[in-house]
């Protein structure tokens, strides 16, 4: 009887408190429309109160709980007890957290606001009792000014009718102006023919004189279109080793059980160097054949073999890799370098797809390695270009050495199958 009773007292005042927090509520909403620019800490008390009264409203729920077990002559549970503890700790630690927000965000704002009003109105006040006398003086000024326009006013008849007389005058006048202005317009017109006719279209055609200032420039279209054609070369190069030679080791009486990762290097150190000699050809045949421009022609040659070594790493891992559907993702890959790297045109006019896949294909750090050597090197692009596009030999050995395993017997499978076809 004594914990219902408690219970009750409880419920009265969390009742009181849920209606005192609504007045409370309305209060700081009405102040903040009042105001002629709202303050967010009034909306957030305000929310919070709210937040508080369905905590009210829940522990009231949890009480009358408690009341309706008691009555039926039950046990209260050490959980039911522990969760009406817990509420009533909860909300006294959410007062105390309002109360505190009101403290240092609500307070200090609206005495803020008090005292700026209390002094803008003290300012109005003094300003009215300075204006008093102004007043004064203006309504002398404004009798006097009353006589004045009387006067004004018989002026101005008198102004009206001579400006009624003149104005025939005027228009004569601006009649004769408008012949005078019309044979000198002529004149000018007739001097103008009269001037040497080849300056007159010179300036005609091109009023302002434009001063092109070049930075890096290329002399000609060859020497702009070399980086794009030699990576391309090296590239096609690539695709023509890995058709002409086998990226396979056979096994015999002198090779035998050699390790997959042993005959991966073994085989491509072949690969490699037959690329490297395909760079040097190219390079070599830019510089000295074509006679392109090149302003570091060592750099030149070294971004050719370092672009060489790493298409051909890419190329033979994924021939070796995959078999015949390897050297189709060679030439896809080489489709999509072509029209996505940047080398013919900017690849901001390119469409979107383009765009998108430009910084993920290896064209396009050869590429731009080798426009550095020709035209100029601005800071360390360079040197960032080649190790980009060393970057992709990592991903090449992994799928050559490690994730090439898994896939040896699926493309043995698949080779046998093409040769039953005889087609292949």
């Amino acid at each position: 009887d004594n914990i219902i009773t408690e219970i009750n007292n409880i419920n009265t005042k969390l009742d009181k408190l849920y209606n005192e927090n609504l007045k409370v509520i309305r209060i700081l909403r009405k102040i903040n429309k009042i105001l002629p620019i709202e303050l967010k800490g009034l909306e957030q008390m305000a929310i919070k109160l709210e937040h508080i009264n369905s905590k009210y409203l829940a522990l009231i729920d949890s009480g009358n709980n408690i009341k309706n077990i008691l009555n039926t002559s039950e046990r209260l549970s050490k959980d039911l007890r522990y969760d009406f503890q817990k509420q009533i700790s909860t909300l006294n630690s959410d007062l105390l957290e309002i109360r505190n927000f009101y403290d240092i965000n609500i307070k200090p704002q609206i005495d803020n606001l008090a005292e700026k009003n209390y002094r803008l109105l003290n300012d109005i006040s003094l300003l009215l009792s300075n204006t008093q006398n102004d007043i004064n003086q203006i309504n002398k000024v404004l009798d006097e000014s009353v006589n004045a326009l009387d006067s004004g006013d018989k002026v101005l008849q008198n102004t009206k009718t001579l400006l009624e007389g003149t104005q025939n005058n005027i228009k004569d006048f601006k009649t004769e102006i408008n012949k005078i202005e019309n044979e000198v317009k002529s004149d000018k017109i007739a001097r103008l023919l009269s001037n040497d006719p080849q300056l007159l279209a010179t300036f005609l055609s091109a009023p302002v004189g434009i001063e092109n200032i070049s930075f890096y420039e290329i002399e000609n279209y060859g020497s702009a279109m070399t980086p794009f054609y030699s990576t391309l070369a090296l590239w096609v190069g690539g695709v023509v080793l890995v058709s002409l030679l086998k990226v396979k080791v056979d096994e015999d009486e002198k090779i035998k059980n050699i390790k997959h990762y042993q005959s991966y290097l073994g085989r491509y150190l072949l690969f490699m160097c037959l690329g490297i000699m395909q760079a040097l050809i190219i390079c070599l045949g830019d510089l000295y054949f074509l006679k392109i421009q090149c302003l570091n022609p060592t750099l030149f040659v070294l971004s050719g073999v370092v672009t060489s070594f790493v298409f051909t790493n890419i190329i033979y891992t994924l021939t070796v890799s995959f078999g015949d559907i390897g050297k189709a993702l060679c030439v896809f890959l080489l489709v999509i370098q072509i029209a996505g790297s940047g080398g013919t045109f900017p690849i901001e006019v390119t469409p979107k797809f383009f765009q998108n896949v430009y910084p993920l294909l290896p064209f396009t750090y050869g590429i731009n390695a080798m426009r550095e050597t020709i035209a100029g090197i601005y800071e360390d692009h360079f040197y960032k270009n080649i190790i980009t596009i060393l970057s992709f030999v990592p991903f090449s050995l992994i799928l050559g050495i490690l994730l090439r395993v898994p896939l040896i017997k699926l493309n043995e499978f698949f080779e046998e199958r093409l040769e039953e076809t005889h087609l292949i």
